[in-house]
């Protein structure tokens, strides 16, 4: 088993995104409830669609523990194109690509957004297990601070609350790499985490995962 940990942040998007993205969404319902609650201070929302344990907004970095992620199938957009089983993936944002006859055309919901789309869809379309998966958008944990100070890390806030402790205990243990969310790499500062590289790799990745699902449903 491979598992990471990942931060995303909850950017601003550009004009052009935001305005090609906007006339998509006076049709598109799905997507005006997304648009409409984006700005808001307590959205968790990504511009992207990037899959992650934690989130961060800034510019004073704030991050919450959005959930845990595991991947049970992989999917060709020729498969969902062709079985009746995957359709529901047909209409969601990131399809990126129809198949017709096998060959894949550009299909992006908000616009051409991706020149790199061919690319992309080398890849599996990746779904998750839902027995083993939870993600918490509503009211995430708050788990840390970074304040802007150069060469700094994040700050947790394990003193204040006893499940930020018990989420810290897990992911950064005395025995553990000196990682944390973030690096002090100023280009690259939320480099993900290879977990079994940072704990060992004799860590026990099925305990862990049980104890970050109770973490992400509110469970201590």
């Amino acid at each position: 088993m491979k598992a990471y940990v990942c931060v995303y942040r909850h950017p601003i998007p550009s004009r052009r995104d935001r305005r090609l993205t906007e006339s998509v969404g006076a049709s598109n319902p799905t997507l005006r409830r997304f648009l409409d609650v984006y700005d808001d201070q307590n959205c968790f929302y990504d511009w992207g669609d990037d899959p992650s344990f934690f989130a961060a907004s800034g510019p004073v970095w704030e991050y919450f523990y959005i959930g845990v992620g595991t991947v049970s199938l992989g999917l060709t957009r020729q498969t969902i194109w062709s079985h009746d089983r995957y359709a529901r993936y047909r209409d969601f944002f990131n399809i990126l690509a129809r198949s017709s006859d096998g060959v894949l055309e550009q299909h992006e919901t908000f616009h051409r957004y991706h020149d790199d789309w061919q690319r992309r869809c080398d890849a599996p379309y990746w779904l998750f297990a839902r027995e083993q998966s939870q993600f918490n958008m509503v009211n995430p944990l708050h788990v840390a601070t970074y304040t802007g100070i150069k060469g700094a890390v994040e700050t947790w806030h394990s003193s204040r609350d006893r499940q930020v402790a018990r989420l810290e205990a897990i992911l950064f243990p005395p025995s553990a790499s000196a990682r944390r969310l973030r690096t002090t790499h100023p280009q690259i500062p939320h480099r993900q985490i290879d977990l079994l590289a940072h704990l060992g790799q004799h860590a026990d990745l099925n305990a862990l995962r049980s104890h970050l699902l109770e973490l992400a449903t509110g469970s201590s």
